[in-house]
């Protein structure tokens, strides 16, 4: 019965939809605001930047990397449009270019790291700097708002009474927990993740797919920068500032693991909705918003926590399997 019940404890989904259920609830109860049209709108916009970075983030950290440079990469993304408009292109010429140059700071981030064998966390970190710095370099420390309608409406119009971003992040989630489990090229992360020498031995192609994979991060993360530039109709120096902390937490909460081989999409986009409607409470309550960055961190630390929890579980459930295993073939000899 004890084993049970750890191994149902340790049932991510199942513990996620459980905790988001019963935050729910408590707060309705305590406060009427919570379930009213606006403020559901409010947490599902607000959950449409970091769901749809998060689909990038979980498939690295199931190959066994991470980005840390992809709140930067965002607010890079909303510059690029920005320069694209003023000098006469059109708005899918716009997000076009802005999604080449994610698509181009992923590859770079998965060339350093896949074929020169430099650490990701140095890597992405480094990244996050100058991207950053290009950002102020680019707009001169100025916000940008030459953005015409035509592009704005993505990010502040409406299908069915529901904002697009909220459409373009679940339409994006459902192709992404589709293709994880139907397409080859996708499945490989768990069997690099897991063992990435085994990979190479059994001749995978293992560094083409690592940057095939930060090129889908840095896409993804340009695709939020522009949803987010979209809603509030212009392009910030700090858009998007500790955007990669959020993420990252909600996607170790949601079940992939930090050293590879685990994690889902629709883990991942649980993890999204847990912390974005903690937040969400906690401007509800009148909380400062400076708590929301210690709340991720600290579900972060639980969340790692958790994973190292679940590791000597599972470690210590076949050391107890092995030994019974033992004592079966002394038996039967």
């Amino acid at each position: 019965m004890r084993d049970t019940l750890l191994r149902i404890a340790f049932h991510r989904g199942a513990l996620l939809m459980f905790f988001i259920f019963a935050i729910s609830l408590g707060t309705s109860i305590a406060t009427p605001l919570f379930y009213s049209s606006a403020n559901l709108t409010a947490l599902f916009l607000a959950l449409s930047v970091n769901a749809t970075v998060a689909v990038g983030m979980v498939i690295l950290l199931i190959a066994g990397g991470f980005d840390l440079s992809v709140s930067s990469n965002a607010a890079l993304a909303g510059v690029i449009a920005s320069i694209a408009f003023s000098r006469g292109a059109n708005t899918f010429w716009a997000i076009f270019a802005s999604l080449l140059v994610g698509a181009f700071v992923g590859m770079l981030n998965g060339l350093l790291i896949a074929k020169l064998g430099l650490n990701a966390l140095v890597t992405t970190l480094a990244g996050l700097g100058i991207l950053r710095g290009l950002v102020y370099i680019l707009t001169g420390g100025t916000d940008r708002t030459n953005f015409p309608d035509s592009f704005v409406v993505l990010g502040q119009g409406s299908l069915f009474g529901m904002p697009l971003p909220i459409w373009f992040a679940l339409i994006i989630t459902l192709i992404a927990m589709i293709l994880m489990k139907n397409l080859r090229f996708l499945r490989r992360a768990y069997f690099i993740g897991g063992n990435l020498k085994a990979a190479r031995t059994l001749g995978f192609n293992v560094d083409r797919t690592i940057i095939s994979y930060y090129v889908i991060a840095g896409s993804l993360a340009a695709l939020g920068g522009l949803i987010m530039t979209a809603r509030v109709g212009s392009a910030t120096t700090t858009a998007s500032t500790g955007l990669e902390l959020a993420v990252i937490a909600a996607v170790v909460v949601g079940g992939a693991s930090l050293n590879g081989g685990e994690g889902s999409v629709f883990g991942a986009f649980l993890g999204v909705l847990l912390l974005t409607l903690i937040n969400n409470i906690l401007g509800i309550l009148g909380v400062s918003t400076y708590w929301q960055t210690f709340v991720s961190g600290a579900v972060l630390l639980g969340a790692v926590v958790l994973d190292r929890l679940a590791i000597l579980l599972r470690e210590r459930t076949l050391a107890k399997e092995a030994t019974r295993l033992r004592r079966t073939v002394r038996e039967a000899n």
